[in-house]
């Protein structure tokens, strides 16, 4: 759940772009450290993370996408998050207007880990971003979905490091 105060924004302004959107929330410079937070993890597992932004659905997006899960799943495989070796690729989405957030995990990574699990770093994110602590929030997260990545798929000196997907934020208009 994104907080009030983007809601309000989004109404107050049906035209703002996502970019002004998250400047005001996410201003370049927590991008950057977000992005260095997605690299420093990506070195100790073979997994991948992305961090996925969306300020609000298109009209097309609305009408094939039900939900912001479905909309989140979709996005997985286009930015072929699921695109790892090991089947172990996470996305973390925002869907602001609908104060949504998803934890999209592939297969492998999904039966290493609990449902539970997932919903305890969405809940703590939620009350970060109520607070208005994007960065820390968002980075928090990260940190988690890493600590996860590293406990079930280590980094290996035996095989080379693919990073299939960039690890800056995708933002979405």
């Amino acid at each position: 759940m994104a907080d009030d105060v983007i809601q309000k924004k989004l109404a107050a302004n049906p035209d703002i772009s996502t970019q002004e959107l998250l400047a005001q929330s996410l201003p370049p410079q927590a991008l950057d450290k977000l992005q260095r937070v997605i690299h420093a993890s990506e070195q100790q597992h073979t997994g991948q993370i992305v961090l996925c932004i969306e300020a609000r659905l298109s009209q097309d997006d609305t009408l094939k996408h039900a939900s912001p899960r479905q909309r989140a799943l979709a996005l997985f495989a286009e930015l072929r998050v699921w695109d790892t070796e090991d089947n172990n690729g996470v996305m973390l989405y925002l869907l602001l207007e609908q104060h949504a957030i998803e934890l999209i995990a592939d297969r492998a990574l999904n039966r290493c880990v609990a449902q539970t699990v997932w919903d305890t770093i969405t809940q703590r994110l939620a009350i970060s971003l109520r607070a208005q602590q994007y960065e820390n929030g968002l980075q928090s997260a990260l940190e988690q979905i890493s600590g996860l990545l590293v406990a079930y798929f280590p980094s290996s000196t035996t095989r080379p490091r693919d990073n299939t997907v960039s690890d800056a934020p995708v933002l979405l208009p």
